[in-house]
């Protein structure tokens, strides 16, 4: 497979490009998160629209209480989407329900 065009590709490219390589290697793949959402709406949403979703924080929630998180990576990356506000009340949310 030929590499994408790097500065006009989108992400339904890219991600076909790393799939390919990554199944030549024996590795199978799934896309998840944003980048689904980007791809199957052709753009209409991207990965900052879930910040203000209910259902992906309850989703993020029950996933972050039943799996070790990193949170110093999570806060970062939602730093860099513009969901640091988000990212606060998951946090406080979280330390709730583990409270209890």
């Amino acid at each position: 497979m030929k590499p994408p065009d790097w500065k006009s590709c989108d992400e339904n490219e890219l991600w076909r490009y790393v799939a390919w390589h990554l199944s030549m290697r024996g590795i199978d793949s799934v896309l998840v998160g944003g980048s689904v959402a980007a791809i199957y709406s052709e753009g209409a949403y991207r990965s900052g629209d879930f910040f203000k979703s209910r259902d992906a924080l309850e989703q993020a929630l029950l996933v972050a209480a039943a799996q070790p998180v990193d949170f110093k990576r999570v806060k970062k990356w939602c730093e860099v989407e513009k969901g640091g506000e988000q990212f606060q009340e998951f946090q406080n949310l979280l330390l709730e329900r583990t409270r209890r």
